[in-house]
């Protein structure tokens, strides 16, 4: 009688010592899907500042335009940020709590550098700070080579 009791406690250690470390390892897998998330939509964002050729922002949406394909542009929503690129759409679950654009001075059209602070399910505030250079073609237009 006190072998089977024994037994039944051992056994229900050993099955909840199992459940807890499938909970972390849950918890673990989903903190490194949220965070190549996260890192996916910044190699995103700074190779689409890189090639546009100008960038736009309106309220809660930010357009990449380019000289010889379709423009790209992200929506913020309020718990996730869309991706549109030609027939493609790219959903990332991040909640933005604030957009920062800065203009060049000779054009307030024309976005100079981006701040976005996003917040993760899992994550704290997460920062993505980019800058464009824009060419000489686009800042001075009336030097354009014919």
């Amino acid at each position: 009688m006190i072998a089977l009791m024994i037994s039944g406690i051992v056994i229900s250690l050993a099955a909840m010592s199992y459940l807890t470390i499938k909970k972390d390892l849950i918890i673990e897998s989903k903190r490194q899907e949220q965070g190549q998330k996260l890192l996916r939509l910044h190699s995103l964002l700074r190779n689409d500042c890189g090639a546009a050729a100008t960038i736009h922002y309106k309220p809660n949406v930010l357009h990449f335009q380019y000289h010889n394909m379709p423009e790209n542009h992200y929506e913020f929503l309020d718990d996730y940020i869309l991706r549109h690129s030609g027939y493609r759409t790219d959903t990332f679950p991040f909640q933005v709590k604030s957009i920062e654009c800065n203009y060049l001075e000779s054009d307030n059209r024309l976005v100079s550098s981006i701040q976005l602070i996003t917040k993760g399910t899992n994550q704290g505030e997460q920062y993505i700070f980019l800058i464009k250079d824009y060419s000489r073609d686009i800042l001075f237009p009336k030097f354009q080579n014919k």
